[in-house]
């Protein structure tokens, strides 16, 4: 979930092909209709009970006036302006794919199935502990993420927390092209004591709140499991092979953000320093996953850090 000191009186959303765009702005299934974006803000329950655009607001959620949405065809981009700056609040956007937004041949937004949905705070201090704007921050931790299960052996999971709960954050996944590894990145919210739950990860990848938003200025770190709870490989199973040189891709609205790894290393579980380096001037990635099992201790001894650099944007 990304948060803002102050909130944004227009907001723009980039979609992966031209849609729909005809003349004025009533048009159901217009690009440029308002009624096609919601903006949810939760209420006393502190939860959103709006659970897609076809099902309407619901329960004691409330919805912020938009009163405009231009398109950029050459840039596939609207811009959805609000009749006044969001107060502070927990937001959802809603972009209608289950309702409304197609694209020229009249094929649905996500196929008719899912709304593309945005979690965002505005005000100066995020509810979640360890949410992040998304820029370069001084990042406090107290270990490296656990990431890795027994091999070979199934590990009961207790029920995830609600105050664990990781965030969809819509279209951004991670590709390693050379591992043939393709996983979706949630948001993990950092504990009172500066670590991550990763528990529930399963095949998704973590993005550690508090850390840069991945494909921003700064050090986005980013970790996944090298032995799921069933036992199996996880998606970091073998991050230990990456090179120099090796690309890693976060796909984010259709974008390619392209980096190349540049070191490779191990730490020791308490050895923050590296994995967690401000690193404010450019885009990079570090990827952290577990390494060497003992058995007899049932954990692992190293993490496996993985820096990278972004070189290219397609």
């Amino acid at each position: 979930m990304s948060s803002y000191t102050t909130g944004p009186s227009n907001f723009t959303v980039t979609y992966s092909e031209n849609v729909y765009d005809p003349a004025g702005d009533s048009n159901p299934d217009d690009v440029t209709n308002p009624v096609n974006y919601i903006v949810a803000e939760d209420g006393a329950n502190g939860a959103f009970d709006t659970a897609s655009c076809s099902g309407g607001l619901a329960g004691d959620d409330t919805q912020l006036t938009i009163t405009g949405v231009t398109y950029n065809a050459a840039l596939y981009t609207a811009t959805v302006t609000l009749s006044a700056p969001a107060p502070d609040g927990t937001y959802r956007l809603f972009v209608c794919g289950t309702t409304s937004i197609v694209d020229p041949a009249m094929n649905e937004l996500n196929n008719g199935l899912s709304d593309y949905t945005f979690d965002f705070i505005v005000g100066a201090a995020p509810t979640t502990p360890g949410s992040s704007t998304g820029e370069e921050d001084e990042v406090t931790a107290s270990a490296l993420p656990t990431t890795g299960f027994a091999p070979d052996k199934v590990t009961a999971l207790p029920a995830q927390p609600a105050e664990l709960t990781y965030a969809k954050m819509g279209d951004i996944w991670l590709e390693i092209p050379s591992q043939k590894i393709k996983s979706n990145i949630v948001g993990v919210p950092q504990n009172a004591d500066d670590t991550w739950s990763v528990d529930w990860l399963g095949n998704d990848t973590g993005w550690l709140n508090g850390t840069a938003f991945p494909t921003w200025n700064g050090n986005s770190v980013l970790t996944a499991h090298v032995t799921n709870a069933d036992g199996l490989p996880g998606p970091f199973a073998d991050l230990k092979s990456l090179k120099y040189g090796d690309q890693i891709i976060v796909h984010l609205y259709g974008q390619q953000y392209i980096y190349e790894v540049r070191a490779s290393r191990l730490s020791r579980p308490y050895a923050v320093n590296y994995a967690f380096e401000s690193l404010p001037d450019s885009p990079h990635l570090t990827l952290i996953t577990c390494q060497g099992y003992i058995p007899i201790s049932d954990t692992y001894l190293f993490r496996r850090v993985v820096r990278a650099v972004l070189v290219e944007v397609r």
